[in-house]
């Protein structure tokens, strides 16, 4: 195995419902229609300047712990992640309203609302594409799974917030890799993460991680080493309108119920 290969968190697809958690603290960003002054007759904005202010000022902040069980019973190792993004990175509205009043003069006013209805989500790509990096599998020592539990972090007191994470282990007797390889520091590679494996049984264990006492959970979803990288399924692209285009050809994806995630090998930059 290559200890130079890393999995990436590599792209993030968030549903429609975020927006509802948005709106529950003040802090975070949230639909606004808006007005220009402009003398163009023409619509004066690109549709991305459009999207982009039809939101209020400010990013979320979303926070995504790593939780991965020990095998030694010692508590999990936990690896947060943060991301702040804003709103218009992860949501796209399909169409949008202009209405031009004083058409006859040099001031000319551009307002411009939207419909929640014409709301839709778009796949994000961290660190423009290049992805948020994970530590690497030691499957001898930590599970064969990997839990990642989201939040939608909002600005308060700091508390302890209990979450689940599943477990399970490899059984060394019967695991089955090339000759050679560091059974500790394997890395999934290829048209599956693990290829073929034997299990112990696989239990939901809680912890506990840090979080703020208006957060929102957003739900975990949890890999498996086992798990295939590719699909052989049509993946989603996303076109040149952000930081595209990337493309997602087949890749395996799990989700929260509001989050939809990836993973993907890459060499550690």
């Amino acid at each position: 195995m290559n200890p130079n290969i890393r999995e990436y968190i590599n792209s993030l697809l968030f549903d429609r419902n975020l927006v509802s958690l948005m709106s529950l603290h003040p802090d975070n960003p949230r639909y606004t229609a808006f007005t220009i002054v402009n003398n163009s007759k023409n619509d004066p904005l690109t549709s991305v300047e459009v999207n982009r202010n039809l939101w209020t000022a400010g990013n979320i902040l979303i926070k995504i712990d790593v939780i991965t069980g020990n095998a030694s019973g010692l508590p999990p190792s936990i690896d947060p992640k943060l991301l702040i993004v804003h709103p218009s990175k992860i949501f796209r509205y399909l169409s949008y309203t202009r209405k031009v009043t004083n058409p006859l003069f040099s001031s000319r006013r551009h307002s411009y609302s939207a419909s929640f209805n014409d709301l839709i989500s778009i796949p994000f790509y961290p660190e423009n594409g290049g992805g948020i990096p994970l530590e690497q599998w030691n499957i001898a020592n930590q599970s064969m799974s990997r839990t990642f539990n989201f939040t939608l972090q909002n600005a308060d007191v700091v508390i302890d917030q209990v979450v689940s994470y599943r477990t399970t282990y490899v059984n060394t007797t019967n695991f089955n890799l090339t000759a050679g390889v560091d059974i500790g520091t394997a890395v999934r590679l290829g048209g599956s993460f693990g290829g073929s494996t034997s299990r112990t049984s696989e239990q939901t264990q809680t912890t506990t991680v840090k979080s703020t006492r208006t957060s929102q959970s957003l739900g975990s979803a949890t890999f498996y080493f086992s798990d295939p990288v590719v699909t052989g399924q049509p993946g989603v692209r996303q076109d040149s309108y952000d930081n595209g285009p990337y493309t997602l050809a087949g890749v395996y994806t799990v989700t929260t119920g509001t989050v939809r995630m990836s993973l993907v090998p890459k060499p550690i930059r």
